[in-house]
């Protein structure tokens, strides 16, 4: 800290008395402008549309002082990537089915409706210290039956009655659910196909763009598989 005192005292011997506006192109309106006049007034903060991007950012100064600058650039693919990779740890498949009030079609919902996500996991090797998480799609929001308000009716709609019943729906250790994903851990896991489900209420008409599942081992990272995202319709 006497370093970056003595530092900060040599550049700037004097506190700042400057105009400052920056502009995106000579011609350009000013993107952001004011004025310093000590060492501890706040940053001045501007934001444009990457359509509005100029190949320089001019500044007008006036008065005495230095200027330093950040500028971040921020940007989202208009079709985001959807499809499933793996690195040879996991595959990973998803599908959503709605079970309640009454079954319906795994390919549409409707504002109300309880669905289940059914994550199926393929573990060609023992991995260890497994972690499975699923982002929940924006319109819906995750059922938690350790809340105390939650459905208890719903929680025999979780497994699929068709199941075995073998056991592996409980191959995990531990189970987290927050609002917007759900995820599960293992401390080991032989080779096998495993399947978890959860239930999910569609709660917010819109199309939603949901990534797939991903799993990965938590110390061995580079071991990690993601499945496929979907589109999601909720209808009102």
């Amino acid at each position: 800290m006497v370093a970056l005192a003595a530092a900060g005292a040599a550049l700037e011997p004097t506190a700042p008395r400057l105009t400052i506006a920056a502009r995106l192109g000579q011609e350009a309106s000013p993107l952001v402008q004011g004025r310093f006049q000590s060492f501890r007034d706040q940053p001045l903060t501007g934001r444009a549309a990457l359509s509005d991007l100029a190949p320089e950012l001019a500044f007008d100064l006036e008065g005495q002082g230095q200027v330093w600058t950040s500028v971040r650039l921020k940007s989202a693919p208009v079709q985001p990537d959807l499809t499933a990779w793996t690195s040879g740890g996991f595959n990973l498949a998803r599908d959503f089915a709605v079970v309640a009030p009454e079954p319906g079609r795994p390919d549409s919902f409707r504002r109300g409706q309880v669905v289940r996500a059914s994550i199926t996991l393929v573990v060609p090797e023992a991995r260890y210290n497994v972690v499975l998480e699923d982002h929940v799609p924006a319109g819906f929001e995750p059922v938690n039956f350790n809340l105390a308000d939650a459905d208890q009716t719903l929680l025999g709609l979780v497994e699929d009655p068709e199941e075995t019943g073998s056991g592996r729906r409980f191959w995990y250790d531990h189970q987290e659910i927050w609002p917007d994903r759900v995820a599960v851990y293992a401390n080991y896991l032989p080779p096998g196909v495993y399947t978890f489900n959860y239930l999910a209420r569609a709660a917010t008409p819109g199309r939603y763009l949901t990534p797939g599942p991903r799993a990965e081992e938590m110390y061995a990272p580079e071991n990690a598989g993601r499945g496929a995202g979907q589109v999601i319709v909720v209808e009102p």
